[in-house]
């Protein structure tokens, strides 16, 4: 029936079913979890590798503009000497 179960957890189906529905569409199906031990763990893990995409992000959009404003005073000084 529920074969996709999360393991260390509890399934609870309450068979509740009106007199005028033949089928078992009315039932509640509930899925209580145990959050584990490793938990806090992961929510670390997650945020380290966040704050370190971050950082590359920075990073590398901080040296493409400082590439972007060289290039840009290199093109100014061409433009500068052209005009003598």
């Amino acid at each position: 029936m529920h074969e996709g179960v999360i393991p260390n957890s509890q399934l609870v189906i309450l068979p509740y079913q009106p007199e005028d529905v033949q089928d078992s569409s009315s039932w509640k199906v509930e899925l209580y979890i145990k959050p584990g031990d490793y938990v806090p763990w992961v929510l670390g893990v997650l945020t380290t590798a966040a704050l370190v995409l971050g950082i590359v992000v920075v990073v590398l959009r901080v040296m493409e503009k400082r590439e972007d404003e060289m290039e840009r005073q290199k093109t100014l000084h061409i433009i500068n000497f052209d005009a003598l």
